[in-house]
């Protein structure tokens, strides 16, 4: 019996990534401040202030945009959960559910790794797949054999190094910062529905490239970068690092995924759980507990009646009267370790602390 698209045995079409010739591999610009500012220049001619101030100058302040406001947001939120760690009281605090808080983080992770990934896209688009001159020119395409090829124009080597110090790597560290203190955040969270609306807060300030290319780009702008035909690996590259990576993707990054979550919820200090270590991000400024603040006066109030001691013994001289003396202000010092005892963890950070 003939099957589905076969007449007689004869086949009527081909499967749609063969008809419509869709390569394994591709790399596109991506829709944000960041491809836009790098690949609009080199995608129009431009004659005149006003289509340099299009083309060229406006892509890039709205770069310098996002990148400011990233950093603001990345400053309160290491503020915010060290303001946390410093009042933080276990006996007071809420635990959080260990399901939910995982689950945050994992998404969050998930999301971070996402940024990553098209950072690395990026690198292999801008380093590799176009092309280095002496001299930047703007892209000139040709058809070959039903898709788009460059066939002149790129980057210059200067052009390439400012990219990668000024574009790349910025978003690089954006992410790995942002993943450090994300996690914490979460972990100082003072319930679980605060876990999951921060986990979304999270997720909002990496798309904030995003949300300003499409808000204040110009219409012509977002057009020609949507239209730019992707970059195609070639099938005689195939065989180099992409063919090995395209089976082994997934189950990397689900490894990877996991590594992470497991270091994020071993090593981040939390209410009910100190890290091993005290390298917690915030650690140096958590509350100490009662017993040891309550420790750390009870050996000051030993010296301080040991220095009690010889001074009463130097103006008086040994005599049981001294001892008693003493033993009085031992005692006396006991008593208003433990009358204070319950407010030293409020009182003394663990950083004033040797």
């Amino acid at each position: 019996m003939a099957g589905f698209g076969d007449v007689g045995g004869k086949v009527l079409g081909a499967e749609w990534n063969e008809a419509a010739k869709i390569a394994d591999f591709v790399f596109a610009p991506p829709l944000s401040v960041y491809g836009s500012s790098v690949m609009l220049p080199i995608l129009k001619e431009t004659t005149g202030v006003s289509e340099t101030l299009q083309w060229k100058i406006l892509p890039g302040f709205w770069l310098l945009v996002n990148s400011f406001v990233q950093i603001i947001f990345m400053k309160g939120l290491y503020d915010i959960s060290r303001a946390a760690a410093e009042t933080m009281d276990d006996s007071t605090c809420e635990e959080l559910d260990p399901w939910i808080l995982s689950a945050s983080i994992w998404v969050f992770i998930v999301v971070i790794l996402t940024d990553l990934q098209q950072t690395t896209d990026m690198l292999e688009l801008y380093c590799k797949r176009i092309k280095t001159v002496p001299r930047t020119k703007v892209l000139k395409f040709r058809e070959v054999e039903g898709s788009m090829e460059v066939v002149d124009g790129g980057f210059s080597l200067a052009r390439k190094i400012a990219i990668f110090v000024f574009v790349v790597l910025p978003k690089f560290g954006y992410a790995l910062f942002l993943l450090a203190l994300g996690v914490t955040y979460l972990g100082f969270s003072a319930t679980n529905a605060e876990v999951i609306l921060n986990c979304t807060a999270l997720v909002f300030i990496i798309d904030i490239d995003e949300f300003i290319f499409n808000l204040f780009s110009l219409a012509q702008n977002r057009h020609l970068l949507e239209s730019c035909p992707p970059f195609v690996v070639k099938d005689n590259e195939m065989r180099s690092l992409w063919y090995w990576w395209r089976p082994l993707a997934q189950p990397i990054k689900l490894a990877v995924s996991c590594l992470i979550l497991w270091l994020s919820m071993d090593f981040s200090s939390r209410c009910g759980y100190q890290a091993p270590g005290g390298i917690g991000m915030h650690d140096d400024v958590m509350a100490v507990t009662t017993t040891t603040a309550a420790s750390l006066l009870a050996s000051g109030a030993d010296a301080a009646a040991a220095l009690g001691t010889g001074a009463l013994a130097a103006v008086f001289g040994t005599s049981t009267s001294t001892t008693t003396v003493a033993a009085a202000l031992s005692s006396a010092a006991t008593s208003a370790i433990s009358a204070t005892s319950a407010t030293t963890t409020a009182l003394l950070p663990g950083g004033l602390l040797p």
